[in-house]
């Protein structure tokens, strides 16, 4: 989840325009597109013809492509010790699936919470604290 929240953060350093909302609407597209994945249908990529939505889905997805190739995140599949519920993530797609439903609900804590850009100052604030 830091690879994702690090895309956020550094997005909105360029893309101020960018609101908690916003992006709780890209993490439910991608929770969307990965929960398809991993259930072998055929999903649509998110995508936006906003400059600064773009730019996010474009940050996003480049660290969870970078993850993949390195293959960060395969520890984590079938693995006892990670569970959903009961059972072990059974794919990347579903691990990430969660990971998104997990960021949408604490992009709407911190927004309700803190009202405006609660959960980008939060973020921005946690991961600076963090030298990232």
């Amino acid at each position: 989840m830091f690879s994702i929240e690090q895309a956020v953060v550094e997005t909105y350093a360029e893309h101020r325009r960018l609101r908690d909302k916003e992006v709780e609407e890209i993490y439910d597209r991608f929770q969307d597109f990965y929960r398809k994945l991993a259930h072998d249908k055929e999903p649509y990529e998110p995508t936006s013809t906003r400059a600064d939505l773009h730019a996010l889905i474009d940050a996003i997805l480049r660290n969870l492509d970078l993850r993949q190739e390195t293959g960060l995140d395969e520890h984590l599949v079938n693995n006892p010790d990670y569970r959903h519920g009961n059972s072990p993530y059974s794919s990347i797609e579903a691990l990430y699936a969660k990971c998104f439903s997990y960021l949408r609900k604490s992009a709407r804590f911190w927004r309700k919470e803190s009202r405006g850009n609660g959960y980008l100052n939060f973020i921005s604030d946690q991961l600076s604290d963090l030298g990232a």
